[in-house]
């Protein structure tokens, strides 16, 4: 075959060629040189053409990858600012990506990857073809251990700088490789990335947690922002005068069909496609059907749909369903606040779906009536809403503690509780307690009010479907803007 094109990299420095539209490196070519009929091989295991050959930098090739990625995936997500983030910090250590299944880790880092890097080796556990775990446990983590992988890769020569960006997905499967963290960062001068799901599961004995070596970020269906992002509604959405402008339609009917079918990309991109409820309901279904292949032997002997329906219904009481709730909450895929009390926070808990999709998917599957399972459904959006506030690194943060809370005085409760980042003449952050009432129909806020007659917060905010407004003792805000925090 004939090479068509050189390939160089940022140095300058010929690292492979072209040939019928595929990159071989400098290694493939020296080991089998005979199968290019315009290539031979000099000593020192220097290759030249025959003809001069049109030169291409090995970033341009990284390009077509990331615009196939772009064109296949084209959700823009926000994750990809604080990868970028990460990246320009400079003591910046190994990043590690959490999240459920299926809400787009393995894209969007790729997508990051192969727009910001020169050379990307990307590993999954999963299907570990070329024994990455094998070579790190026998060179040691050292730059001789990942030439040698890279070259059994078909990956051109490794580069140990901060061109270069070490992937390994799927982590969880392999405890050597997970406990090789530390020593892989003390080694390597390049940016390394971990992601895997169920990353719960990595806290057996035989894990070693790499406390000091790892940061972390979590990812999540889209959200109602990013939804509304991929129908070109965003602005919209965030140049809202939440307190004077109506309730807005075009928001309001996305509001009502990102309710029905979550943010799961797979979903969302079903709906684009189709417009049908009943067919992202199929993806939805699929979706559930890897959370409970997956959840074998990890729940225990209760099924994973009848620790769906407990939360639905509130009921924790078994050992067991708390032992599965536990593990879904590890998996991203539910998530869990506490009860706010005068004096801080107490033991009691709700639990709700970080996804709509899956609540209004699973909600119907069970004896719940349609103004329940409406009221799951606003108090689920409500929720994640809020649960992505506390994800976010502390110095970015709006909010303060791990979830948001709930309050319950006397025969009131009230549906949400968060602690808002201010600071205070000396530059130190506290939190004041904003008190959030959410409705699906009409009616009186009677909790707000008492919590904020009796001083329990500080500030009072009811969300529902209308256009917002002042009080005298609180706010309202149209429901679809429950994210857009803080209400300023």
């Amino acid at each position: 075959m004939l090479a068509t094109h050189r390939v160089k990299d940022s140095s300058n420095e010929t690292i492979g060629f072209i040939a019928e539209d595929r990159f071989y490196t400098i290694h493939n070519i020296v080991e089998n040189i005979d199968y290019f009929d315009n290539l031979r091989l000099l000593k020192n295991n220097i290759i030249k053409s025959k003809i001069k050959l049109p030169e291409i930098q090995y970033r341009e090739l990284n390009k077509l990858i990331y615009t196939k990625l772009k064109r296949d995936n084209p959700f823009n997500r926000d994750v990809q600012q604080r990868l970028m983030d990460w990246k320009n910090d400079p003591n910046h250590k190994v990043l590690q990506v959490e999240g459920a299944r299926q809400v787009g880790k393995t894209t969007e880092i790729k997508k990051f990857a192969y727009k910001n890097y020169e050379y990307i080796i990307y590993v999954n556990l999963a299907n570990d073809e070329f024994n990455f775990a094998e070579v790190v446990t026998k060179q040691g983590s050292d730059p001789l251990g990942m030439e040698i992988y890279c070259r059994k890769a078909s990956l051109p020569s490794f580069k140990n700088d901060k061109r270069t960006i070490l992937i390994i997905d799927e982590i969880q499967i392999d405890s050597k490789v997970y406990n090789s963290i530390r020593t892989l960062y003390n080694n390597l001068k390049c940016d390394i990335l971990v992601t895997g799901s169920y990353l719960g599961q990595i806290l057996k004995e035989e894990y070693f947690h790499p406390m000091g070596t790892i940061s972390y970020t979590t990812m999540f269906p889209l959200s109602f922002k990013e939804f509304c992002r991929a129908f070109k509604k965003e602005k919209k959405l965030l140049e809202l005068d939440i307190y004077k402008d109506k309730y807005d339609d075009e928001l309001g009917k996305l509001y009502e069909i990102y309710r029905k079918i979550g943010g799961y990309p797979d979903v969302v991109t079903e709906f684009i496609k189709t417009k049908s409820i009943d067919n992202c309901n199929d993806v939805i279904q699929k979706l559930l059907t890897t959370f409970e292949i997956e959840s074998r032997g990890l729940t225990e002997v209760i099924p994973l749909y009848d620790i769906f329906n407990c939360i639905l219904t509130n009921n924790f009481s078994n050992k067991s369903i708390s032992n599965g709730i536990q593990w879904l909450i590890y998996s991203g895929i539910i998530g869990e606040m506490s009860l706010y009390l005068e004096t801080g926070i107490g033991h009691l808990r709700r639990i709700y779906f970080l996804d709509c999709g899956l609540a209004n998917y699973l909600a119907k599957q069970v004896n719940i009536n349609e103004s329940t399972r409406e009221g799951i459904l606003t108090e689920t959006f409500a929720f994640s809403e809020l649960y992505r506030l506390h994800k976010e690194r502390y110095s970015k943060s709006k909010v303060l503690g791990r979830t948001p809370g709930f309050g319950i005085y006397n025969n009131y409760e009230l549906d949400f509780i968060i602690l808002e980042k201010v600071k205070d003449s000396n530059g130190d952050s506290h939190g004041r307690k904003v008190g959030i009432e959410v409705k699906t129909t009409k009616g009186d806020p009677k909790s707000l009010k008492v919590f904020l007659n009796k001083g329990l917060i500080e500030r009072g905010i009811l969300a529902k479907k209308s256009g917002g407004g002042h009080n005298d003792s609180f706010d309202t805000i149209p429901i679809y803007a429950i994210g857009n925090f803080p209400y300023n």
